[in-house]
Formats: structure tokens, sequence, C-alpha cells
């Protein structure tokens, strides 16, 4: 029986992405693979980007890349097929102990764009009596950098759903993503009112809203946790 993960692996796919977030340049292994780097940066001088996947099993492994689009749209992330990037080769087999180089190039190149590489495995026959085989899936960032000097710039709202949890909207408006590490909202004596450990990125010209856990109370203040440091902002609760 063959068992692709879904929703597993987004989880575990994330967690290596939030990882790269603080490590950009650390290797991920997923199972027999291991991929460097877990997320891609291409700089305004750069013609192309490349991952080096590495097959750590004792057996040939199959691998697909697929290239996806990544936008943001009313506080959520939205991905989409694309034709903007050349992946090469896009579909290949790995012996086990060797490595493979993936080469990514631009057909449409948009300053600011991100996009996700979906790396996984094409499992192959099942052999009876060999047990449970997992094909595993790893999600990855590409950013396309527009400017050497380009920098985020978020401003932040606060409102209430129905059940009374705390949400908190970042918008950026500047060129570059925004990595966010963790949120807290406080109220005026300083009370933590609300917090996520959520990490998770805000790209350029876009928003990304977060739910935090927490009591009731009026939050005055958003401690933003980011690659860059510790910022504190004020913020209000819209009626």
């Amino acid at each position: 029986m063959i068992i692709a993960i879904l929703e597993g692996s987004r989880r575990a796919a994330a967690a290596l992405f939030l990882a790269a977030l603080a490590m950009p340049a650390s290797p991920a292994a997923a199972g027999a693979f291991r991929i460097n780097p877990v997320a891609v940066t291409v700089m305004p001088d750069q013609g192309a980007a490349q991952l080096n996947l590495s097959n750590e099993d004792s057996k040939p492994v199959g691998v697909r890349v697929t290239a996806l689009r990544w936008t943001q749209a009313d506080g959520r992330d939205r991905t989409e097929a694309t034709s903007d990037l050349i992946v090469s080769p896009p579909i290949f087999t790995v012996a086990p102990g060797a490595q493979q180089l993936i080469r990514i190039g631009f057909r449409n190149r948009t300053p600011g764009a991100a996009y996700r590489l979906v790396v996984e495995e094409i499992p192959g026959p099942h052999t009876p009596g060999t047990g449970i085989s997992v094909a595993l899936r790893l999600d990855l960032p590409l950013y396309v950098v527009a400017r050497r000097d380009a920098a985020p710039a978020l401003s932040w709202s606060a409102s209430r759903r129905p059940d009374g949890a705390l949400v908190v909207e970042g918008r950026n408006s500047g060129d570059l993503r925004a990595q966010i590490l963790g949120l807290e909202a406080r109220d005026a004596t300083g009370r933590v009112v609300g917090r996520t450990g959520a990490m998770g990125v805000v790209l350029p010209s876009s928003s990304r809203a977060w739910t935090l856990d927490g009591r009731a109370g009026a939050p005055t203040e958003l401690v933003v946790r980011t690659a860059a440091g510790e910022t504190r902002v004020p913020i209000r609760v819209a009626p």
C-alpha cells in the first residue's frame, strides 16, 4: 500500500520552511531526501537559482519538482500553477548515495514575486510484505528580490471575530518579504492579552492574518518579532 502524505507533509514542510527563516542555508532532510538550500532567494543580478538534492536511501528514488506561484489574498496564502519558472530537470531518478542538481530559471521574471517549489517522491512499485511505503513531499519557498536595497514596510490592524478571538493582520507595503517569528498583544498595563508563535511571511504588497490565543482584553500594543528583531507598534481593535 502506498500512502502519499498530504496534510501531514504540509505540516512537516511548513516546519522545515519556518526553520529556514532563521537558517536559510541549512539543508532540509525528509526521509531519504536531503535538500539544500531549504529556502531560495534570487537576487537582482542572479540569472537562475539551484537546489541540490541528495539521496541518502539504499535504493534509487524518483523525484518530481513542480513550481507554483505564491500570492496572498484576504490575509491568506494562495498558490496556483505557473509557467514563470523553468525547472531542470523536472523529473529525475537519483541513485543511492548520489546527488542531483536542480536548476531554476525564468520564462517570466517578476521582481518581488514569490513561488513554492514542491519536491515530491514518485512512488515505485510496492513489494508485498515490505510494509507501508510513504511518498515524501516537501514545499520550499523561492523569492525573487526586486532590488538590492529592497525592504519590508509593515503596518498592523486588529479585529475580533464573532467568537471573540483576536485577529491581527500585517500589511506589507514594501518590496521585500517580512518574516514574522511571533506576535504578542498587550493591554495598557502591559498584560499579555493574546499571542501566537505561529511563524509566517508577509509578501511584498500583500497582507497576512494571524489569530492570537489569549484572554479577553483591550490590546493597545503589538509586539512583533521578526528575523530583523523585535518592534512594538500601537494597535486598536476595530469596532
